[in-house]
């Protein structure tokens, strides 16, 4: 296995964790799990680089903003998700409204 630097292996993975939060802001939820799942494997290979235990003090400082861009990342997705929820309830109300017009009629 190629290893980048444990900085650039850090590095990438911030940088990846802000696409994921622009992409959160967009509302571009496929692009974001794919986005997380390239990330996975960066965060895989960072901590499994031979220098990390030595190491990990050094990288704490991004590690710390990636654990903050991804709550703000998770706010956005519970945002989302209750915005769909109420959608979803509106639109079962109106039909179930539509039912029972159409049962008075009949």
């Amino acid at each position: 296995m190629e290893f980048l630097s444990l900085q650039q292996g850090a590095d990438k993975v911030l940088r990846l964790s802000h696409r994921m939060l622009e992409t959160a802001e967009q509302g571009e939820w496929d692009l974001l799990g794919q986005l997380e799942q390239e990330r996975s494997r960066s965060l895989d290979s960072l901590f499994q680089h031979p220098q990390m235990p030595n190491a990990l003090p050094t990288i704490a400082h991004a590690l710390q903003q990636v654990m903050e861009l991804d709550r703000r990342c998770i706010a956005l997705g519970q945002q989302a998700r209750d915005a769909m929820a109420a959608e979803i309830k509106q639109q079962s109300q109106g039909q179930h409204a539509v039912r029972r017009y159409l049962d008075c009629q009949g």
